[in-house]
C-alpha cells in the first residue's frame, strides 16, 4: 500500500455510514514495519505497531511458528506474516465500494 495515498484517503471526510475501522497494514516504503490504523467517528490514528516476524532470523521464525501454529495458517511464502487487514463497521456499507477505494491506494 502506498503510504501517501493511504494518508490522503484517511484524511478525507468519510461517509457517516462508517462507524468504526481498525486494522493492520504495511507500506511499500517500509515493508518491515507493521502499522495499526484505528478510526472512531472523525478521529483517525495511524501508528507503528512493530516489525513483522518476517524481519527476524530464520531460526527465530521457525521457533515462533513451532510454538504458535496459528500464525502459520496465514503465513504466505512470499510476504510471510505481512498483511493488510482492515475491518470496517457501520450501517449499510458497500463492501464493493470500500474495496474499490482501497484497491486504488
Amino acid at each position: 500500500m502506498d503510504r501517501k495515498k493511504f494518508l490522503e484517503y484517511i484524511g478525507k471526510p468519510w461517509s457517516k455510514k462508517i462507524i468504526r475501522a481498525k486494522g493492520i497494514t504495511y507500506f511499500n516504503d517500509n515493508k518491515d514495519m507493521s502499522y495499526m490504523f484505528e478510526q472512531a467517528g472523525s478521529l483517525k490514528d495511524l501508528n507503528e505497531a512493530g516489525p513483522w516476524l518476517a524481519t527476524e532470523s530464520p531460526q527465530f521464525i521457525e521457533e515462533v511458528l513451532k510454538a504458535n501454529p496459528d500464525i502459520k495458517k496465514e503465513w504466505d511464502p512470499f510476504y510471510k506474516d505481512r498483511m493488510i487487514k482492515i475491518v470496517f463497521i457501520g450501517k449499510n456499507l458497500s463492501q464493493e465500494e470500500i474495496c474499490k477505494e482501497l484497491d486504488e491506494i
